[in-house]
């Protein structure tokens, strides 16, 4: 299969499809976190200021989920780049597969070393919440950018 007609198959809609999967769970995540919360924010709640500022700061801490979810997505990618059996494709796989995969490593140690460091409320809501979810995005865009990088060069 060449690399035009990637995009266009079945194999390209269903890694098209594992991104959009991937949003979805990232949503789903923050939603679910949010529900197991729910008590404290209701208008009626005994819950301080500190306590509700803790709950949205537990809530939206999804750094290390992202990395997990891009690391799968770039093992979902590289699983359909080869099963077209493009010579090309393999011959990329080959090449990147040790790079990225310690990458993605790298960006998980890093987010959850982050999320370890910064696990204060109050003394880290913004970057606590900002720097692992910055990691897990780069990780996200690692494995959209390596199946990108498959179609152009296969």
């Amino acid at each position: 299969m060449s690399a035009e007609n990637l995009l266009a198959s079945t194999s390209g809609s269903q890694a098209l499809n594992i991104f959009g999967t991937g949003l979805i769970v990232f949503f789903v995540t923050v939603l679910i976190k949010y529900l197991t919360n729910v008590p404290l924010f209701v208008p009626n709640s005994t819950a301080t200021a500190a306590e509700k500022r803790a709950a949205h700061f537990d809530s939206l801490r999804v750094g290390i989920d992202m990395s997990l979810l891009g690391f799968a997505t770039y093992l979902a990618v590289t699983q359909i780049a080869l099963e077209n059996n493009m010579a090309r494709a393999i011959q990329i796989v080959e090449k990147w597969n040790a790079t990225i995969i310690l990458a993605h490593l790298f960006l998980l140690i890093g987010a959850v070393l982050v999320t370890m460091l910064t696990n204060s409320p109050s003394k880290f809501f913004k970057r606590g919440i900002a720097f692992p979810f910055v990691l897990g995005w780069i990780s996200l865009c690692i494995s959209a950018a390596f199946f990108f990088y498959i179609v152009s060069n296969g």
